[in-house]
């Protein structure tokens, strides 16, 4: 059985229609339910209880006192039978974290069944943060030539005043200003990505959500039958607009992420071209692989993961001394090496040497940065 085969540590939630009613008599079932259920208990919701008492489960809807509206969650179409089949069950272990379990009639759903929601609280351990994230600079807005023109302007006419002022004396000065030259003018002028996933749903479309939501509202008000069916019939075409006009907003969002695809292909930029790629794939999440030990366990905690890459890189890096010493032979030719400081020409060939979309040093000044205006780059390095 799955449920047998879960640690007992883990938090075990089984939701959905179980097609049970488990009633309101929890004599010698008091460790599977409460005294709070709605009916009278059926042949599944027997099994059910069974079925809890085995595994050391709890049906949390039968533990909280609330009004019958708030622990029924199935009505049939003709309105007359309601009944509490859908459930939330959490093993025993867990059951102190369970702090809330009730169904809501007015949650927006064109559904026989009714919205069940529970409120879990856990403790989960502190994690102290190593370190604040660092905003990252747009730097594929440099592909586009009026920012890359815009971003050349804005670099040369601070280095020229900069020139001007002849404060830069010291080396460690000197490089400081040209970081913050550098820095400051790519967070003018490119700015910083934006998180978080774009608003695909058009202001239509949440008019009509909205509409929706006050015919729900309306529906559990009516008393009368003949208000009723109607009502429902509206209802009914509503939710019927509101999936029309979501397709229709989710079909014009996939074809403006494939125009801006398009242009990215068309300036090169093809780290923009693979993230909407995995984006309308679906595979925007990364997945990170676990540290493991010698015997293959999986290390939770940060110590143990730390010892384990001490472990592994004193196994790489610390080898024996060679039994037999290095024979190298010596040479009377005298090599010349030049080691005067570069000149112009070696700059601008390190700089057109890298690799552009890489990630940048401590310093925020990426390979694009140098490489907009190489000529400036240049002079000031």
């Amino acid at each position: 059985m799955a449920v047998s085969k879960v640690p007992q540590n883990d938090v075990i939630l089984l939701t959905g229609d179980m097609n049970a009613k488990v009633g309101t008599n929890n004599l010698n079932n008091e460790r599977a339910m409460g005294r709070h259920g709605c009916g009278d208990r059926n042949n599944n919701g027997e099994r059910l209880v069974d079925f809890c008492m085995s595994n050391n489960l709890i049906i949390g809807g039968t533990i909280f006192p609330h009004k019958n509206i708030h622990k029924l969650t199935w009505q049939s179409p003709d309105g007359r039978t309601i009944n509490q089949i859908d459930h939330i069950i959490i093993n025993g272990k867990w059951r102190r974290s369970l702090q809330d379990v009730r169904a809501y009639r007015g949650a927006d759903a064109y559904s026989d069944h009714y919205l069940i929601a529970a409120t879990i609280k856990l403790k989960l351990k502190k994690l102290i943060p190593q370190g604040h994230w660092q905003k990252k600079l747009d730097i594929a807005k440099l592909q586009h030539p009026k920012k890359n023109k815009e971003f050349v302007l804005e670099l040369r006419n601070r280095f020229s005043t900069l020139e001007a002022s002849c404060e830069i004396e010291e080396e460690p000065s000197k490089w400081n200003a040209i970081k913050t030259i550098y820095s400051e003018t790519a967070q003018k002028v490119l700015g910083f990505k934006q998180k978080g996933a774009n608003e695909w749903i058009s202001a239509n479309t949440w008019l009509k959500i909205e509409e929706r939501k006050e015919l729900k509202a309306k529906l559990l008000n009516i008393k009368s039958q003949r208000l009723l069916e109607k009502t429902k019939m509206s209802y009914k075409n509503k939710d019927r607009e509101v999936k029309r006009s979501a397709r229709k907003d989710k079909r014009v969002f996939v074809e403006h992420l494939a125009s801006e695809a398009e242009k990215a292909a068309a300036y090169g930029n093809l780290g923009t071209v693979y993230k909407i790629t995995k984006r309308l794939c679906g595979r925007c999440t990364n997945q990170t692989t676990h540290v493991m030990d010698k015997n293959g366990n999986i290390c939770t905690s940060e110590s143990e993961q730390a010892a384990r890459w001490v472990q592994h890189f004193q196994e790489i890096l610390n080898l024996p001394e060679p039994e037999q010493p290095a024979n190298i032979t010596t040479t009377e030719d005298i090599l010349e090496i030049n080691t005067n400081p570069p000149d112009s020409a070696e700059v601008k060939a390190a700089i057109q040497t890298l690799k552009s979309g890489k990630a940048c040093d401590i310093d925020a000044i990426h390979a694009e940065m140098l490489k907009a205006d190489i000529l400036t780059s240049t002079r000031v390095l």
